[in-house]
């Protein structure tokens, strides 16, 4: 009993890791996207803003059909 409590624990500890890593490579998979669609269309004041206000990269996310 005790043993199958460790592995739920263990179990959902990775998945943890796993979540989180996985989430922060869609997070920059998105920022690559957004900062080649800014750069391509001549915005490049506006990925620099992006870059350090989260709630303006939000916008352009949904402006860009990423998020």
């Amino acid at each position: 009993m005790e043993g199958r409590q460790e592995g739920r624990l263990e179990g959902r500890q990775e998945g943890r890791l796993e979540g989180r890593q996985e989430g922060r490579l869609e997070g920059q998979d998105e920022m690559a996207t957004l900062s080649e669609k800014l750069i391509l269309a001549d915005r490049i004041s506006e990925l620099l803003k992006a870059s350090t206000d989260r709630e303006y990269r939000n916008k352009l996310l949904v402006e860009f059909g990423l998020a």
